[in-house]
């Protein structure tokens, strides 16, 4: 197949059409496995999944091009209902690449201004220095991570060793694999996850302690909301 009709069928409602359909299918299966599972299994196999992302920008893509190719700006229904499609798809990633996603919780007549975030991380603490790396688990599939840290010029490795999910509205425990390089290994089992804020555990490597922990962490926001009233 030629270059010139590959970009046809790409630039084709066919293929656009097919895109559209798979979109939705993957977030019909995401739905479920919310429902079976838990919110971050949908996100790691659906929603934030590299496949969803090419096929998302796919669409985006040909969309664009058969606007393009039709001259639709000339039949102002049609190239407002297609030019919408982009602007969502657009609004999504930069949703997804930029935005930061948290729960703020706030009682009535007072004011907040931190948000705990959606998003799961493992954090690194030592007694000068926070690191953190977004981890998020999945209750299917491969959890496998290893980081590295440098920490007074020395690597700082964390692996994977086990999950344990909990039932909705508990803590899951996440059993790591710790150490220097060249050093012994301890392993932790850290509690926490999306929504909470994991619980530390602190390890000593000769005489030199490293706190780990994963869950969500704290926001600190650029303005402040207060609850004026509220009534259920």
């Amino acid at each position: 197949m030629s270059a010139l009709k590959i970009l046809k069928f790409f630039i084709s409602y066919k293929f656009a059409l097919c895109l559209l359909f798979i979109l939705a299918a993957g977030a019909g299966v995401a739905t479920f496995l919310e429902s079976i599972y838990d919110t971050q299994t949908a996100k790691i196999l659906v929603y934030e999944a590299r496949w969803y992302e090419c096929v998302m920008g796919a669409a985006t893509l040909s969309l664009l091009g058969i606007i393009i190719k039709t001259k639709m700006w000339r039949r102002f229904g049609s190239f407002v209902l297609h030019a919408a499609f982009i602007v969502i798809f657009i609004g999504a990633a930069l949703t997804r690449y930029l935005g930061a996603e948290g729960v703020l919780h706030v009682r009535a007549g007072e004011s907040e201004s931190e948000m705990v975030s959606v998003r799961p991380y493992l954090q690194i603490r030592t007694q000068d220095a926070l690191f953190e790396h977004p981890l998020s688990l999945s209750q299917i599939g491969d959890n496998d991570f290893s980081f590295t840290q440098s920490i007074n010029s020395k690597n700082f490795t964390v692996k994977f060793s086990s999950y344990k999910p909990a039932p909705k509205g508990e803590q899951g425990t996440l059993a790591v694999k710790a150490g220097f390089e060249g050093g012994s290994e301890q392993e932790a089992e850290l509690r926490g996850g999306a929504g909470w804020l994991g619980e530390p555990k602190i390890l000593s490597f000769d005489g030199e302690e490293i706190m780990l922990s994963w869950g969500s962490k704290l926001i600190e926001l650029p303005f402040a909301v207060k609850l004026l009233k509220f009534k259920l």
